[in-house]
This record gives C-alpha cells, structure tokens and sequence, in this order.
C-alpha cells in the first residue's frame, strides 16, 4: 500500500502561498480556511460535540461554542475503524472518537445568488472510510460553481451497535443508527451555517455512492431528516430491502440486539451490573478487536425509520424530492468468488435464496467453472444494486417527481471492469494523471461534472452542450447509458433479471422495537 502513500504525495502536496480566509461565524465560534486557486476551503470544522466518555452511544450534540477563530486548515480525525489496507488509502495515524467533523470547499468569489449546495457522504459498508479520501477533494467539483461538503459519521460497533440497556437510557426507546443520527446532525449545521459560506440551504443535494448512497436512500425514508435537503443522488446503493450482506447489516431488530449482548461477552462483561457503562470504558482497540468479523448498519427501529424502506415508498414519501440515481455495470464484481466453482456457487444461492436457490439458478444459470465468477457477479450486480435501483425509480417517478436514472459501464483503461465505484473520480473530477486517467477520462468527467451540478442547482441534470438526459417515466423507463462508445439513451436494461429478482429476493425482517414516542421533525440533541 505505499503506492498510495506516494499517490496521496504526488495529488495533494503540500500547501504553499495559500492565503487565510476571513473570518465565519458559524453557530459554534469563528472559523477561517484557507484561499488558493479560486477556492476557499475549510477542513476539519467540528459539527457536533466529540462523542466520547458518555456520549459514546447517545445521538449527537452540539459542540461546545468557541471564541477565538478555529482554524480549519487541516482535515480532522477519521472515525473508528478496522485497520486494514483501507487505511492506507486514507491515513490511520489521526484515529479518534473526536471525529464529527465536516469538510468545505466554496468558490471564493462573491456571487449575488447563492450557491447550490452538494453533501456528500461516503461509502465503504458502514464500517470504513471517511470525507477526507483523495477520491472526494472537492477542489474540482466546486470550481463549477457549486459548494462541496463532505464530512463523517461513526462507522460499525461505534456508529451502530444496538443493546436492549442503551435503550432504556433514552426517549424514544430506541438504540443505534448513531451513524445515521451524524449525518442528520451535519445536514441540520449545513441549514444553520452555509449561508456565511455563500450557500443556499434552500438548494441542498444529499450524494453518495455504496453506503454512502444506502445512507441518501435512507435519509429519504427518515423523518427525522424532513426539510434538510431538497433533491437526492444515489450512486450504486439503493438499500431498500434485499439482504446482501447478513441480518445485521440488513435492519434486522432483533438480530442487532443479539450482537449488542455478543459484544458485551466478547468484551468479558457478560456478568456487569452495568453493562453500558463498563463496555462505554473499553478502550478504542479492544472494541475494534472484539467485533473485528462482524457487520454493522443501519436497523429498522420504527423511530428513525418507521417501517421498511419499500413500503414507505409504496405509500406517501417522507422527503419526496428530485432524484438522481443508478448503477455501474460491474457493481458486483468485487463480491463474487473469483475462484468459485459451480458446487460454491450453489450453495452461496441457498444461503441467500433459500427454497428459491432453484429458481435464481434457472435465471442465473453456469454451466463450467470457468463462467462461475462472471454470472455470480452479474447476480450480485442485479441483485444488490440493479433491482433495488429499479424499484426506488419506479416509486419516485410513479409519484410524478422528476426522477433521471443512469447506467453507468466505462471502463478506465487501467481496469478491466467496471467495478463498484469507479464513477466517484470522474464526478469529482478528481481524474488526475498520476492515477493513470487519460484525458478521454477527464473529458468524461467534464460531462458527469455538469450534470450533477445542473441537476443540485435545478433538479435537472440537462444544460447547454450536453448529450440530452430524458426524465425517467413508468411508461418508458428510459435511462441515460455512459459508457466507452459514448452517451446514449436506453430502456429496460435487465427488466426479465429485475423481474426475476423482484419475486424471489428476500426482504427486510419486519421485527420493530416497542418504543414510547414516535416524533417527526425534531433537532436531534433536543430527544436527549
């Protein structure tokens, strides 16, 4: 992993002869950045209270105000997380709890309109990453007239453990979806302080790619999140109920109460009076260590999500906003078995499918070993990604808002797919040659570049120059095809494998907590 290191050093050098911004107050204490090449960037701003000692597990607060300017200058700590190689990508040698914090890049120029405003929240299933990956500076996208805010949110057993006693400390009873909590508390600061920035939080896209578009696809179920965003981009992470993963992962109440009491064991305190208190003192490591082979996410817990994703969308929408979504070709090439034989591959279909494992596999048939990997990831593919995308479209363009659908099949020439992900560079921009792109590459990043920023400034992605992008309609379903022989349009791509999925995939368990209150629109801290 040094080529990252030596990647990191050749595409962020160090900063020279940037010029410090003026002061912003923001609802904290002041603040100042820094100015260089037209932008004026804040790092490392804190959005809420750091949540240590008794705030491990409790929603977010706000941060203690400040008097003397902050300088934001610096990214802040990454959250929590499993050190492996994905580390490497981001730097592990700030890890903290202290990690709520949110990232700015703003045009410097002073516009009498203000700007539209795009948030974006990353991805990496919960348990990893963070705002400040090279993937998402911000430096390019911003510089298209747009301000990009990117920021973090409590990942795995920190950001989404769930036991029955942090539960009974708190109304609504309800426990977990902390992470989720985060990225509610960051839009509610981007409503109170972008406009010292020059934003508009009438103009507010919430964007994210694999979990971090799960989260976007989440945030429009949640009524907790109503007002603090006014359209939507999904990027290959619809989670709207197919079980990919586990049941922990996958809203399952129950199963999410059952790991909380397996931390508490692996952590030795089975037998504590006071279970939360003492596993609140376990240190950093040994909480990572303890859940180092388990899967965390959000839960279904009747507070934050009243029911299941899809049934919220079959009835009246929480946030019915403008929406942008779709998939790459090979979203699910990075979870098949590139080894799997026929013998794995059947019996991977019966742990998912169960008594339908017959009925996927005359879909998704193999006939050698040979193919195994390549019809496994397409299932995945439309599995994990292309139905849910399919039927999160359908609801929002059934309900006659603007809804405009991709699919998304470049291939960079440095890769032999397209795999999950490979889209976030070239909507950022940050297509740089020292990573390999060509400038067929950049040119295609102008492209998708315009097309999110007309899409967060008016709810259409179309503009002067571009290859026209159709509004998705039931009656046509058309979508926009980016591909390595150019744009087009297409329709129905996959719809007998989406029909497919759509029978037989397995749903979200329905096993809500009781809880005592069910609230709607609230800051979150005031619940505390």
């Amino acid at each position: 992993m040094k080529i990252y290191a030596m990647l990191l050093t050749l595409v962020f050098p160090l900063i020279v002869n940037a010029t410090q911004t003026e002061e912003i107050q923001t609802n904290a204490g002041p603040i100042v950045g820094i100015e260089e090449n037209g932008l004026r960037i804040f790092k490392g701003i804190p959005y809420a209270a750091p949540p240590v000692g008794e705030l491990r597990w409790k929603a977010p607060q706000p941060h203690i105000p400040w008097t003397n300017p902050l300088v934001c200058d610096q990214f802040g700590s990454v959250c929590p997380q499993i050190k492996d190689w994905f580390l490497d990508l981001i730097g592990d040698s700030n890890m903290s709890e202290d990690c709520l914090f949110l990232n700015i890049w703003t045009p410097a120029a002073t516009n009498e309109e203000p700007l539209p405003v795009m948030v974006w929240i990353h991805g990496s299933a919960f348990l990893m990453g963070s705002g400040s990956q090279y993937h998402y500076e911000g430096s390019t996208l911003a510089s298209e007239g747009v301000i990009v805010v990117t920021l973090n949110y409590r990942l795995g057993v920190f950001g989404f453990m769930v036991h029955p006693d942090l539960r009974n400390e708190t109304s609504p009873k309800v426990a977990g979806n902390y992470g989720v909590l985060d990225q509610i508390a960051a839009l509610q600061w981007v409503q109170d302080n972008i406009a010292q920035f020059g934003g508009d939080p009438d103009c507010v896209t919430v964007f994210g790619e694999s979990a971090g578009a799960s989260s976007v696809s989440l945030l429009l179920n949640c009524p907790l999140a109503q007002g603090l965003f006014d359209r939507a981009i999904v990027e290959s992470g619809t989670l709207i109920g197919n079980m990919v993963v586990s049941s922990e992962a996958n809203g399952s109440w129950k199963q999410a109460e059952q790991n909380g009491y397996e931390i508490q064991k692996r952590l030795g305190l089975e037998n504590s009076d006071n279970p939360i208190e003492d596993m609140r003192a376990a240190s950093i490591d040994d909480l990572l260590l303890a859940v180092k082979d388990m899967q965390f996410g959000p839960t279904m817990d009747g507070w934050c999500y009243p029911t299941t994703p899809r049934k919220m969308w079959d009835s009246e929408l929480v946030n019915p906003v403008p929406l942008l979504l779709g998939i790459n070709s090979d979203d699910g090439a990075m979870w098949a078995d590139e080894n799997g034989t026929i013998e794995d591959y059947m019996m991977w279909l019966d742990y998912f499918f169960g008594d339908d494992a017959e009925s996927i596999f005359e879909g998704f048939p193999v006939s050698n070993n040979q193919e195994t990997p390549y019809i496994q990831a397409a299932l995945i593919t439309h599995f994990m990604f292309g139905e849910p995308d399919r039927y999160l479209a359908r609801s929002f363009g059934g309900k006659g808002l603007p809804v405009y659908n991709y699919y998304f099949s470049y291939i960079p020439n440095m890769w032999d797919m397209c795999y999950h992900g490979v889209e976030v560079e070239y909507v950022f921009g940050n297509v740089w040659e020292e990573l390999g792109f060509l400038e067929a590459d950049r040119e295609l990043s102008k492209i998708m570049r315009r097309y999110w920023v007309n899409f967060a400034a008016t709810g259409d992605p179309n503009g002067e120059g571009l290859p026209e992008w159709p509004q998705y309609e039931l009656s046509s379903e058309l979508q926009l095809h980016i591909g390595n022989n150019g744009i087009v349009t297409s329709s129905r791509l996959f719809n007998d494998e989406y029909d497919l999925i759509e029978q037989y995939a397995p749903r979200l368990v329905e096993d809500f907590p009781d809880i005592s209150v069910q609230p709607s629109n609230c800051v979150i801290w005031e619940l505390y």
